[in-house]
């Protein structure tokens, strides 16, 4: 069975460089269908297909090295490491409760709920993704004050139920 081009449907032998699967009649219609169509499908070493037995699923259609990131997802939840060793459940170092970078405990503060933050003005903080949805929950509890038991600071502040809000 001969191939035919990409472009114009005409019998053709020069192969796309890049993915190896489209055949064109001239380079001037490999150019041509490069800009309308084939550069957002050359880059991609797979398709998608669908099959009765076991539906949708990609298929390569080329060899794909070894750690090649086919694609990406954003997560549906973000939030602090939930399984604290015992060293780190009495860190004086939490994450914050906005970006999750590390901040010292008792240093700022979410204003709405008084859960530790890196700085005043974390951008993390304004994020209803990041933090906005939980704060209103947070803000139920009594935050400890300073010259409290240092023990009751770990007590309020658990990280293991944060990211089950989220």
């Amino acid at each position: 069975m001969n191939a035919k081009c990409g472009f114009c449907g005409v019998e053709a032998k020069l192969k796309c460089a890049g993915c190896q699967q489209v055949v064109y009649c001239n380079p001037d219609h490999q150019k041509k269908h490069w800009r309308a169509k084939h550069k957002h499908e050359c880059a991609k070493p797979y398709e998608l297909t669908r099959n009765e037995e076991i539906g949708r699923h990609f298929v390569a259609t080329k060899a794909i090295p070894k750690d090649t990131v086919l694609f990406t997802e954003n997560p549906l939840v973000i939030g602090p490491k939930w399984n604290l060793d015992e060293y780190e459940q009495h860190s004086p170092v939490v994450p914050c409760v906005g970006c999750f970078s590390d901040c010292s405990l008792g240093q700022f503060y979410c204003e709405l709920c008084r859960w530790p933050a890196c700085k005043p003005n974390c951008p993390g903080l304004e994020n209803t993704n990041l933090h906005g949805l939980e704060c209103g929950i947070l803000r139920f509890g009594r935050p400890p004050k300073p010259g409290d038991d240092p023990e009751t600071f770990f007590d309020y502040y658990r990280y293991d139920a944060l990211l089950v809000l989220k």
